[in-house]
């Protein structure tokens, strides 16, 4: 995947989520991973909004933020990162807490989302956005190779995010 297409797919997308949907299937093969999601944070609430995703399928928003509320491991040491920084689910502080979670445990090993890669892209007002690529168990952790990838691409979903007025009114 040549990294100018995958850019010109982020900065194209603007407020449409089907277009950036395609964008996140293009990050997605361009890190190594079967999927991927644009996540939108209310810091004062804390409420998430899957505002797009490739990949993950119906099945997945509900459990996941339930999950989420009684103590995912793997989205809350994400939260604690400020916009930028960039982590694969191999630098959570207790990975072995999180390999014996009820969200890897019953969510994520049955919809093969165990390796997870991202991080905070940008920040306006209230609101976080993050973008997040996952992998399969059977896939393995992401090497340095898609984190590096990840990295390069990060200030981009970050300024095509920035460009985008009505996402952030969404």
């Amino acid at each position: 995947m040549a990294f100018a297409e995958v850019l010109e797919s982020i900065y194209a997308s603007g407020p449409d989520r089907q277009r950036w949907g395609v964008s996140l299937k293009l990050i997605s093969r361009h890190c190594g991973a079967r999927s991927g999601l644009l996540l939108i944070r209310e810091k004062d609430s804390g409420r998430l909004d899957f505002w797009a995703e490739h990949g993950l399928g119906s099945g997945y928003q509900r459990p996941f933020i339930q999950h989420y509320r009684h103590g995912d491991l793997r989205l809350d040491d994400l939260i604690r990162h400020p916009v930028g920084v960039v982590r694969t689910d191999s630098m959570l502080p207790d990975y072995a807490a999180y390999v014996r979670s009820p969200a890897y445990r019953n969510l994520y090993r049955e919809l093969g989302t165990e390796h997870a890669l991202g991080g905070f892209v940008h920040e306006e007002g209230s609101r976080s956005f993050a973008i997040r690529v996952f992998r399969s168990c059977a896939d393995g952790h992401f090497a340095a190779g898609d984190v590096s990838r990840f990295r390069q691409l990060a200030p981009h979903m970050g300024r095509a995010v920035a460009l985008t007025r009505r996402l952030l009114r969404a």
